[in-house]
């Protein structure tokens, strides 16, 4: 899980999004001003403090710059992340089981559609526990640990309807809503370079999502990481204080949350209900199972689980949510979640209401038919590796055609692997300018565990020979079968270069600052997500993709080779490893 999930985070972009506010419709104008009526629903000494709000960005009726957040550390070097940066990817992008309790009382519940203003607050407990991760340590550091979220809480708030920017650079209005974390992180990790280390700090974490109907446009994610870290016999400390933007695009496995947040504002949810739908690959089933009361709440229980395909190495897996009449939210959410992937590593997460407001504004939630094409795409056929495109659009000096000729011309190896495996082709190539424009190649085929891996440059053919996958590049997975036809790399670049943020941060006039940046194909592109129930089944991902990436690894941003899609944006400033 590690090392995919390092995968999905390395990327976020920034871009600053024109965004008008609607008008307000008469009975919007109709409604004065009011302060916050909270209602109590946890008793008195379960409550926690509110976090400060953020400001309102514009008032209604005034044009607003939609800005992703700048904060969540979605990490790193060379796709290896940090001991802290593991920690709060594995807490974000946990697949979810919501365990609650019922009882034999019928219950009925239709829960209320979202109105503007609607809030509410929860205090969020759980545990990460890490075990048997020795020989396939987390981010080659974390052996094993146990971490506790105590005195954490959330709060999640609609805050209109607003106009936003996808990742095929159309407009739409979208609903948005905003969850603020504060997760108080304490426990132990053991690592490589340590016996044990205790860490202890905060981690506050902002998202802004925009939806329209079932698919959520973009979550534009800020957060700021602020944690100590010392062994126990005091020879080591260190303080982690880091802010990272992460902007990710609408999911390219589906819109999950989206059609979750469909399903249980339908009438009239009572026992026995059920349904199976399909988001992406991934075929779900969900029913109320029985009813529960949360607090004085009467809730009935709703569970989703994952009907094929099964995640690899997940052992546990479901999600429950505690519905009510009362509240568009869930009241309660309980998550568990083990995967044995890299030793055997358990999630539990419970978020419970305790404070609610009502909002007063009736929302008519956008919902268009998105247009899924990028006005950037030039796609070609793709044998066995992606074409370099129109040359006039592309910073390349060393064509990729031309690099891929003399390795086959100069390596009696690659040919002889190429001819034993007629379903290989390029899974990883990165091209950069250090020393003079050079590819470093990856072939390999579907369900491989090895590849062949040959260096060009302008002048020779360096032949590394036969090696396995995790060592050629970062745990790749091979599809099956290679794509038809792909995005070119001058495709990538124009889509890239569309994004101001991107540009600022990688460009020099229309090409890549290739003495700063590397830019590389790959299967299995991982998106970047903290959205616990995108992240349900699996993390999103593309079977072809491309990845620009600062050698500084402060910056980088993905782009889907199927659809010319934007998929993230990500900047990172401060620490990012012990």
């Amino acid at each position: 899980m590690g090392n995919d999930i390092q995968e999905a985070i390395l990327v976020e972009s920034d871009e600053y999004l024109e965004s008008e506010a609607p008008p307000l419709s008469d009975e919007e104008k109709e409604q004065p001003e009011e302060e916050i009526e909270w209602e109590d629903v946890a008793p008195a000494e379960e409550k926690i403090e509110p976090e400060p709000e953020a400001k309102e960005e514009g008032m209604p009726g005034e044009t607003t710059k939609v800005r992703p957040p700048t904060t969540p550390k979605l990490s790193p070097g060379q796709l290896k992340l940090g001991v802290i940066g593991v920690i709060i990817l594995i807490i974000l992008s946990a697949t979810g089981i919501y365990l609650l309790g019922s009882d034999d009382s019928d219950v009925v519940v239709n829960v209320p559609e979202l109105r503007k203003g609607d809030e509410a607050r929860y205090t969020v407990t759980g545990n990460l526990d890490i075990r048997d991760a020795g020989n396939d340590p987390i981010a080659d550091e974390i052996t094993s640990g146990s971490i506790d979220l105590k005195g954490s809480s959330m709060n999640v708030k609609v805050v209109g309807i607003e106009t936003v920017t996808d990742g095929f650079y159309h407009d739409y209005p979208a609903l948005k809503t905003n969850t603020f974390n504060t997760w108080k992180i304490a426990g132990w990790v053991q690592t490589e370079s340590y016996q044990k280390v205790d860490i202890d700090g905060t981690i506050h974490l902002s998202n802004d999502a925009y939806r329209n109907g079932e698919t959520i446009l973009l979550s534009d994610i800020e957060a700021t990481t602020n944690i100590d870290a010392s062994d126990s016999m005091g020879l080591y400390t260190k303080s982690i204080n880091s802010e990272d933007d992460l902007r990710t695009y609408s999911s390219v496995s589906g819109n999950l949350q989206g059609r979750i947040d469909t399903i249980i504002h339908q009438k009239d949810l009572k026992k026995g209900m059920n349904g199976e739908f399909t988001e992406g690959e991934v075929k779900y089933h969900w029913e109320v199972i029985g009813n529960e009361k949360v607090y004085d709440t009467d809730c009935v229980v709703m569970e989703f689980k994952v009907i094929e395909p099964l995640p690899e190495h997940l052992a546990y897996q479901s999600l429950k949510l505690s519905l009510s009449n009362k509240h568009p939210f869930p009241v309660k959410t309980e998550l568990k979640l083990t995967t044995t992937k890299q030793g055997r590593i358990t999630l539990k997460y419970t978020m419970t209401m305790n404070r609610f407001n009502r909002g007063k504004v009736a929302l008519d939630i956008p919902s268009d038919t998105i247009n899924g094409t990028s006005p950037y795409l030039e796609k070609e056929t793709m044998e066995l590796y992606p074409p370099t495109g129109s040359r006039e659009n592309t910073s390349i000096g060393l064509e990729i055609e031309i690099a891929h000729e003399r390795a086959v011309d100069e390596s009696s190896g690659l040919q002889d692997y190429l001819n034993s495996h007629e379903d290989a082709y390029l899974v990883q190539g990165i091209y950069n300018e250090t020393d003079g424009p050079h590819w470093n190649f990856t072939y390999s085929y579907p369900d491989a565990t090895d590849g062949y891996v040959v260096l060009v440059t302008e002048s020779e053919v360096d032949d590394k020979g036969e090696m396995p996958l995790s060592e050629a590049g970062a745990w790749l997975e091979v599809p099956s079968p290679a794509p038809d036809t792909v995005l070119t790399w001058a495709g990538a670049e124009q889509v890239l270069k569309h994004d101001d943020e991107v540009k600022d941060n990688t460009f020099i006039g229309e090409g890549i600052r290739f003495d700063e940046c590397n830019l590389r194909v790959r299967t299995r592109l991982y998106q970047p997500s903290v959205d616990l129930v995108s992240m349900f089944a699996s993390a999103p991902r593309v079977d072809y993709g491309y990845v620009l990436v600062k050698k500084d690894y402060e910056f980088a941003a993905g782009v889907d080779a199927n659809t010319g899609q934007l998929l993230f944006v990500y900047t990172h400033s401060g620490d990012s490893r012990f």
